[in-house]
């Protein structure tokens, strides 16, 4: 993995993690464009995730200059882009470029006079996000659809994915262009996230299959959780579509019968109909081992990446990845959380 002195943007970029405790942490905050003077930043959190959701920041601050009084508050679209720097020695720094966030919603409250103000990645477009379209695409890869979709809302495009599956059709049917395109990644194991103005569509098992970044054992944590559970997970499925054009009913078979899920859905043939049962149950399967950790000394960690736990007992130790990861800064210092997912066995068919 490369190393870096920034990482300016995370679905690019990779950022070598080094054991290091870092000597001191300073947050860098552009407020449209320009260096933030709001006030007194008493708590900042950015929340990294790898799918579904969307990255978000949260900012509390104190008027303690009287700002707010003088007629100035947070306004809804305002642009926020937040640095973490993290200092290791006199002249070695990682600077964490956390993306651009748009103010979704602020509260006010006294006393004190403090504010909270919440940003998200996803673009506040009411087009991409919530007007309903309908189109039928014919001989279609799922790359071409995001592409045309990203291209009409004004977004760039990340596809870190093979593209084999040619679709004979598929219709939207008055569902938005961001429900629409999150469907059809999921029907395909493919993850999905609007992250700083860029749809970005990857390969979840060739994330999984990259080498760990690091190792995490139970001294570097200051607390961990560890949970598993088989429901909703599955040996195997059964999925049943019905030919258009012949009006007859197939049942694809995968996995064992031990745990079966069933399916009843459209599928082009029997090929697509085993390609999105298994990305179904592997989809579930993912959840079957989960662990929360909370760092003795803050890293920068990414979402996506694999860490390797080691010496937390031969049940909870294994290959990992990580979900999500929660920096927070304080007057308590620099903390970070992980939320991880053990890597399961796949089923392939």
């Amino acid at each position: 993995m490369p190393r870096a002195n920034s990482c300016t943007d995370h679905w690019l970029t990779r950022m070598e993690v080094v054991n290091e405790m870092p000597r001191a942490t300073e947050l860098n905050l552009l407020y449209e464009g320009k260096p933030a003077k709001i006030g007194t930043i008493e708590q900042f959190e950015y929340v990294d995730e790898a799918e579904g959701k969307s990255d978000s920041v949260s900012i509390t601050v104190d008027d303690i200059d009287s700002r707010w009084n003088n007629g100035w508050t947070p306004t809804h679209y305002d642009k926020i882009a937040p640095a973490i720097i993290i200092y290791r020695d006199d002249l070695d720094s990682i600077t964490l470029q956390c993306g651009e966030f748009i103010v979704d919603d602020y509260s006010l409250s006294a006393p004190p006079l403090t504010c909270e103000i919440n940003a998200i990645s996803t673009p506040l477009n009411y087009g991409f996000k919530a007007l309903p379209k309908s189109k039928i695409w014919k001989k279609v890869t799922i790359k071409r659809i995001a592409e045309e979709i990203s291209k009409e809302n004004k977004l760039s495009l990340v596809f870190d994915a093979e593209d084999s599956n040619v679709i004979k059709e598929k219709e939207q049917s008055f569902e938005s262009d961001c429900s629409f395109l999150s469907k059809l990644c999921s029907d395909y194991g493919k993850k999905y996230k609007v992250y700083s103005s860029k749809i970005v569509i990857y390969d979840v098992e060739r994330y999984e299959d990259k080498d760990i970044v690091a190792e995490i054992k139970p001294y570097q944590c200051s607390s961990w959780s560890f949970n598993t559970c088989i429901h909703g997970t599955y040996t195997g499925a059964i999925f049943s579509y019905t030919d258009p054009k012949s009006d007859k009913t197939y049942k694809v078979k995968v996995g064992t019968d031990d745990r079966i899920l069933y399916m009843n859905e459209s599928a082009e043939n029997k090929e697509d109909a085993r390609a999105k049962a298994l990305a179904k149950i592997n989809e579930s399967n993912r959840s079957m081992y989960s662990m929360e950790i909370k760092l003795k000394h803050p890293f920068p960690y990414f979402a996506t990446q694999n860490v390797q736990i080691t010496d937390f007992g031969q049940f909870v130790d294994g290959k990992y990845f990580i979900n999500t990861v929660k920096h927070s800064i304080s007057s308590g210092g620099y903390v970070v959380n992980l939320s991880l997912r053990r890597l399961v066995p796949r089923i392939t068919k």
